[in-house]
C-alpha cells in the first residue's frame, strides 16, 4: 500500500475509492485524514477525522489522528483529550502511547514523554517509533551523539526510513557536518517526497550556512535544549540584567552609554524575532515548491 511505502499523496485518492463504495468506513476515514495532515492540508485532515469519529466513537486510531491535527492546529487541550481517550480504548497498543509521548515533548514535558517511551517498548519493544521517539528526545536536550547512536539503530534494519535519515541528519547538522546534514536530507526527500521534517532540515542547513541566520540558528538550537522553564528564565535573568545596566549607567551620568545599551538590546531583540520569521518563510516556501510539483 502506498502509505507502507511512505507514499501519503499517492494514497489518497485509492482511499476516496474505497469511501465512495463504503461511506461510512471508519478505517478508511481514519487513514486518509492521516495521509491528508502528513500531505498539509489540515482543514480536510480535520473533516476526515471526525467523520471517523461519527462512524467509529470507539475506535483509537480514529482518536488519536484527530489528536495530531489538533496538535498541528495548536490546539493542545483537544490533542491531549484525544491521545488520552485512545490510550483509555487500547491501552495495548504503544502508538497510543508514543502519541502521547510526543505531545508531552511539544510542551516541554520531558520526562513524562520519556515515561510514555519507555512503556511502549515495554509493550512493543524497541520498535522502529519509540526508537525515534527516543533519539528526538535526546537530540532536543543537545545529546547529539545518542540521537545518532538511535537513527543509525532504526537505519540498520530499515534503510529507507525517512524519519531516521532525517533524526540522523539533524545530529549531523548539531555536530557541524553540513554537508552530511543535506545529503541525508535529499536522502529522506527520496524516500519520502512530500516529507515536511526533510524539507526543515534543508532548511536549517541553508539557515546554518548563512552568515546572518547562522548565529541565529546556534542561539535558538541553545535555547531549545534548555528546555520551555529554563529558557523562559535565561530570558528573564538577560531582561533583568539589561535593564540593571542601562539604570546605572544612566544613575552615573552616563546617558549615552545607556542609550546604546538600550539600542543594542532592541537589535537583539528584533535579530532573534526577525531571524525566526525569515526561517518560518523558508519552509513555506520549500513546502510550497512540494506542492507545486507535486499538482504539476
Amino acid at each position: 500500500m502506498a502509505i507502507e511505502r511512505g507514499n501519503h499523496q499517492g494514497a489518497i485518492e485509492p482511499l476516496r475509492d474505497v469511501l465512495t463504495e463504503e461511506p461510512d468506513n471508519a478505517s478508511a476515514h481514519a487513514l486518509l485524514a492521516h495521509s491528508l495532515l502528513l500531505t498539509r492540508r489540515r482543514h480536510a485532515a480535520r473533516y476526515e477525522a471526525d467523520r471517523a469519529l461519527e462512524c467509529a466513537p470507539e475506535y483509537d486510531f480514529a482518536h488519536r489522528v484527530r489528536a495530531m491535527v489538533a496538535l498541528a492546529e495548536n490546539d493542545r487541550p483537544r490533542a491531549e483529550e484525544g491521545f488520552r481517550t485512545a490510550i483509555a480504548l487500547d491501552p495495548a497498543d504503544s502508538a497510543n502511547l508514543l502519541g502521547l509521548a510526543h505531545f508531552e515533548r511539544v510542551r516541554g514535558r520531558r520526562q513524562e514523554a520519556i515515561a510514555l517511551i519507555a512503556k511502549a517498548i515495554a509493550l512493543d519493544g524497541a520498535s522502529a517509533s519509540a526508537e525515534l521517539a527516543r533519539g528526538q528526545l535526546e537530540l532536543d536536550d543537545g545529546r547529539a551523539d545518542a540521537a545518532e547512536a538511535a537513527a543509525r539503530q532504526v537505519l540498520s534494519a530499515e534503510p529507507g526510513n525517512a524519519d531516521a535519515q532525517v533524526l540522523l541528519g539533524n545530529a549531523r547538522l548539531r555536530q557541524g557536518d553540513v554537508g552530511g546534514a543535506r545529503e541525508l536530507a535529499l536522502w529522506a526527500l527520496q524516500n519520502e517526497a512530500d516529507n515536511a521534517d526533510a524539507l526543515e532540515l534543508l532548511v536549517d542547513v541553508k539557515a546554518r550556512q548563512s552568515w546572518f541566520l547562522g548565529l541565529w540558528w546556534r542561539y535558538n538550537i541553545w535555547m531549545g535544549g534548555l528546555g520551555g522553564e529554563r529558557a523562559i528564565v535565561v530570558l528573564i535573568v538577560a531582561y533583568m540584567v539589561y535593564s540593571l545596566a542601562r539604570m546605572a549607567l544612566a544613575d552615573s551620568g552616563q546617558a549615552s552609554l545607556a542609550s546604546g545599551l538600550t539600542i543594542l538590546w532592541l537589535i537583539l531583540c528584533v535579530y532573534t524575532w526577525s531571524g525566526g520569521a525569515m526561517r518560518d518563510r523558508m519552509v513555506a516556501r520549500e513546502l510550497a515548491g512540494v506542492k507545486l510539483r507535486r499538482d504539476f
